[in-house]
């Protein structure tokens, strides 16, 4: 069982935190299986072993079309991949999976793609 606290935890803390000042960082709770692809606009990242999918809106307020982060999070090592994109994966809807987990103290709540819900 994964203890996705503790993966949120791994998310927020590879983000510096001048960077997560005015932005949002999503985590999907579900598991990216082996050799699942991940789109991230301009490329693909590949899970290599059982991970989670994180997702940093670096301009939460403004429209689509502006820089943005995906980060594969191997479940067992914590080891981080990052790719930069433009867009995110929610531009289709939303997936019951994702949540909001961390967000700048100045960042309004209108701008959220999914609820709040901050690692305990």
């Amino acid at each position: 069982m994964t203890d996705w606290n503790e993966v949120a935890r791994r998310a927020i803390a590879a983000i510096p935190a001048e960077q997560l000042r005015g932005a949002v960082l999503y985590l999907d709770r579900r598991t990216v299986a082996p050799g699942e692809a991940v789109p991230t606009g301009s490329g693909m990242l590949v899970a290599d072993r059982p991970s989670a999918l994180a997702f940093l809106d670096l301009a939460p307020a403004a429209n689509w079309g502006h820089p943005c982060r995906y980060l594969l999070i191997d479940l067992a090592t914590g080891a981080v991949r990052a790719a930069e994109a433009t867009h995110p994966p929610f531009l289709r809807g939303v997936a019951p999976t994702l949540a909001a987990i961390a967000k700048g103290h100045d960042v309004p709540d209108w701008t959220l793609a999914a609820p709040f819900h901050p690692p305990d």
